[in-house]
């Protein structure tokens, strides 16, 4: 470019875009750590000192503020939500990369912790996804919490941002004293199969140092395995047995997460062998009504309602949190504040991993209201989601179309479909079973099982309203290009009573597009996979 052309893309392009942002400081936001980004390559650029300091210093706004505010002493991005730490650190590592390349490190920055224990720094933000970790289908994955979507992320699909943190503190890194368990879980991630890796990045972290980050890692980390954690700042706890990929239970009893936090304190997860039994969904786009009225709303997860309505913003703690596996067995138990004025809630989890020497595993699960006031009695319902066939084992007397009392109450009853109601007898045990995953579900005689469909989420098919041939809602395919597929395990797996298959097909344009159905059959006794495709 001529010095003309050079000087209209500073000022009219480079130093007008900073302008705009400084003039929009989002502050406690993942939106701003994109801006600092964007400021401090612009800033090196154009050679202007005033806009780098702005977007590492800057009082309300620049990295040390964000690392400070809204980063946990645990280490996760303050929404809560594992889709937004992802999205953050993205835009904070291009800061890191930008600066790094200019000699300047900003990983040896400090801000001090707010339980006092000393300091946290980015690295941080990086460990804690790896604690996380859960294993589902087949992989390592991540539940939904807060506006996530539960199905698509992987800490392999991370590692455009793990190249750097295995080079920076990793098996080639500066592995300080002390912190081994660093080490390995870098290279752990970096072992993982699938998700690729973003060569251009890796290329970029290559440049800026005399030694280039590898991807290979030594046989010697393959037996690294996420552990039990209590992560208090997060509100987080993680039981995983003896085994992660065999047992896995969350406990939730941490801060609200602002705008993208859920009302769902002392919800609980559990996941079995890789699949997920006690699940939450996550969110769908903020544009649906579905996102306001159901799933940020306390009746979509696995979590205590008290009197119909949706819980207030909430926190909690852990009371007690032992994973020594006494007796083979697993406890801990949370609290929360008020769920709505006057009560306040805790639960007690006991993980009993092949408790009775058969491979399987008992869950104890001991959820209490606390009503501070005696003199006001409240109706308490304990929510459980999951996927696959609802039946009765024992044949419980149950009431179709029940008409729900709070349903005028609060918005999310209006998406629970085909409630029945039925009244659990003396001595009974067997209440709920699931034919895909066979959980069962114990509940104290006297009590009412209130039984029905709700929505869920895939990143492939969304529920819509606009096309709908039967019923309330249709299912529509999201992203085809990218979603060539569409796979669902949790299904009805008996077809024995099944004639034939219908659905209805609507496509917006008229493309000739052709669909496969493909149905696994498994076979025992016969070599590869076994299917029916039409």
């Amino acid at each position: 470019m001529t010095d003309a052309q050079r000087t209209m893309v500073e000022h009219n392009l480079l130093r007008a875009m900073a302008a705009t942002i400084k003039r929009n400081n989002a502050g406690k936001s993942n939106w701003q750590t994109w801006h600092n980004a964007a400021l401090a390559a612009v800033g090196y650029v154009v050679n202007d000192p005033s806009l780098v300091e702005h977007a590492i210093t800057g009082p309300t706004s620049g990295f040390t503020y964000q690392l400070q505010t809204s980063v946990s002493d645990d280490g996760f991005w303050w929404e809560n939500s594992i889709a937004y730490h992802f999205y953050t650190l993205q835009a904070m590592q291009w800061l890191l990369y930008v600066c790094s390349r200019q000699g300047r490190d900003l990983t040896i920055i400090t801000a001090p912790r707010e339980d006092g224990r000393g300091t946290k720094t980015i690295e941080d933000m990086y460990i804690f996804p790896i604690a996380l970790a859960t294993p589902l289908n087949s992989g390592w994955g991540y539940p939904a919490l807060n506006d996530d979507h539960s199905e698509g992320i992987s800490i392999s699909g991370q590692k455009y941002l793990y190249i750097f943190a295995n080079w920076q503190w990793g098996a080639n890194g500066r592995t300080p004293s002390g912190k081994e368990y660093n080490r390995l879980a870098y290279a752990w991630v970096m072992s993982l199969s699938g998700g690729g890796v973003d060569n251009q990045q890796q290329l970029m972290w290559s440049l800026s140092s005399s030694s280039s980050p590898s991807l290979n890692t030594t046989s010697s980390i393959i037996s690294f395995t996420p552990t039990s954690v209590h992560l208090p700042a997060a509100g987080l706890t993680i039981m995983t047995g003896n085994n992660r990929t065999r047992d896995w239970v969350l406990l939730k009893h941490g801060p609200h997460g602002g705008y993208h936090g859920h009302y769902d304190k002392l919800e609980l997860l559990f996941a079995h062998d890789g699949v997920s039994i006690l699940t939450d969904y996550g969110t769908v786009e903020y544009t649906q009504p579905l996102h306001y009225n159901y799933f940020k709303r306390t009746l979509s997860h696995n979590s205590l309602i008290v009197d119909g309505v949706t819980q207030q913003e909430a926190s909690g703690a852990n009371e007690f949190f032992e994973t020594s596996m006494i007796h083979n067995m697993m406890v801990t138990s949370v609290n929360s504040t008020d769920l709505i004025p006057g009560v306040s809630g805790k639960r007690s989890i006991i993980l009993l991993p092949n408790m009775d020497g058969s491979g399987r595993t008992f869950l104890i699960d001991l959820l209490e209201a606390i009503n501070r006031n005696s003199s006001r009695s409240h109706d308490y319902y304990c929510v459980y989601h999951s996927s696959g066939t609802f039946q009765t084992v024992q044949g419980l007397n149950f009431q179709s179309n029940y008409s729900i009392p709070e349903k005028n109450v609060d918005p999310q009853w209006s998406y629970f479909q085909n409630p029945s109601l039925a009244t659990v007898p003396a001595n009974s045990q067997d209440i709920v079973r699931y034919s895909w995953t066979v959980p069962r579900l114990t509940v104290q005689d006297g009590f009412e099982t209130l039984a029905g469909w709700s929505p869920s989420y895939s990143n492939s098919f969304q529920l819509d309203d606009t096309n709908v041939k039967e019923g309330k809602y249709s299912v529509r395919w999201a992203d085809h290009p990218s979603s060539s597929q569409f796979v669902k395990n949790n299904i009805q797996h008996d077809w024995s009573d099944a004639s034939r298959l219908t659905f209805w097909i609507y496509n917006r344009f008229n493309n000739s597009a052709l669909i496969t159905i493909v149905l696994y059959s498994e076979n025992a006794t016969s070599t590869g996979i076994d299917y029916f495709s039409y």
